[in-house]
């Protein structure tokens, strides 16, 4: 029952790759693998990895060790998150790009109000 465990784990949602690794770790000493351990967990860390640009890299190394799946890995992870905090950023900088349809506008600096420019 251990060995089926380790074997249909995938990545959680919001589980990074270290965790990941710790999780397949933490159950192997319960599966004694022996010397194939390391070995193992890499083929579980390709196999059940949830992001297919990790996997899609690990496939296409050349049978990696652990430490250098795992770091090929985290370099994935890291890009893409620094990707996705750029993109918020980007999106929140665009909130505040003005609208041409607000061009009409003059601001009225005594009332603090806004109205609409004569032609």
């Amino acid at each position: 029952m251990t060995r089926y465990k380790f074997y249909t784990q995938p990545q959680a949602e919001h589980e990074t790759i270290d965790e990941f690794v710790a999780r397949l770790r933490e159950l192997s000493v319960k599966c004694r693998f022996g010397n194939m351990t390391e070995k193992l967990i890499c083929d579980q860390l390709i196999v059940q990895c949830r992001e297919k640009k990790i996997q899609e890299r690990l496939w296409a190394a050349k049978d990696p060790s652990l430490m250098e799946a795992i770091g090929m890995a985290k370099v994935i992870e890291e890009s893409q998150r620094c990707m996705k905090e750029r993109n918020k950023r980007d999106k929140a900088t665009d909130v505040s790009v003005i609208n041409p349809g607000q061009q009409d506008y003059v601001e009225n600096e005594v009332c603090a109000t806004r109205r609409k420019e004569k032609k």
